[in-house]
């Protein structure tokens, strides 16, 4: 949903009110944090900022996050100075003559795994194309913004649905199963 929201305010870009209106909506609603708009040279056309955040994660945000992974679209970041974490998303216009930065909080993947009905024990995590996790249903402070394991990472690597054991994060092997996006490169594990 939020990757589908931002290809359209990017085929909005060319529409200066129509972009305006839909990312000051998108900024009141939800996980968006900031919106910016830049031309083919990366001059700044528009920034838009979630109007009530703390100076620290404007602080954060203001900036371009150095852990970004270029050429990785989108890449989870971690923001632990401002106590949260977040995602950045970058997206051409269709006229590739602008591109579009929106950040928005990695709270809501959580929030959602974590009300799942899992059995005891199980963990469930949604991981970005960067192999980053971008939600996790426990230890979720932990682990947020880190990358995958090793064994996990060579697995999505090789195909989009599998069963087999893995390592987790605490070092442990356990059955996993993964599913991976063809649309988002995202991954369920």
């Amino acid at each position: 949903d939020y990757l589908l929201k931002i290809e359209i305010l990017s085929d909005l870009a060319l529409f200066p009110e129509a972009f305006q209106s839909q990312a000051d909506r998108l900024l009141s609603e939800g996980p968006w944090l900031t919106i910016r708009l830049h031309d083919k040279n990366g001059r700044e056309i528009s920034s838009l900022m979630r109007p009530g955040l703390p100076d620290s994660a404007r602080a954060i945000l203001r900036g371009e996050p150095e852990a970004f992974e270029s050429g990785t679209l989108p890449a989870v970041v971690a923001g632990d100075e401002a106590g949260f974490s977040f995602l950045l998303i970058r997206q051409e216009a269709s006229n590739q003559s602008m591109s579009l930065t929106a950040i928005i909080s990695l709270d809501p993947f959580s929030k959602a795994l974590q009300t799942l009905d899992l059995p005891e024990g199980w963990i469930a995590a949604l991981l970005g194309p960067g192999h980053r996790i971008a939600g996790r249903s426990r230890a979720v402070e932990r682990y947020v913004g880190r990358r995958a394991t090793p064994s996990l990472i060579d697995m999505i690597g090789s195909t989009p649905e599998d069963l087999f054991y893995s390592y987790n994060q605490e070092g442990e092997p356990v059955y996993t199963a993964i599913g991976r996006s063809s649309i988002t490169g995202w991954s369920a594990a």
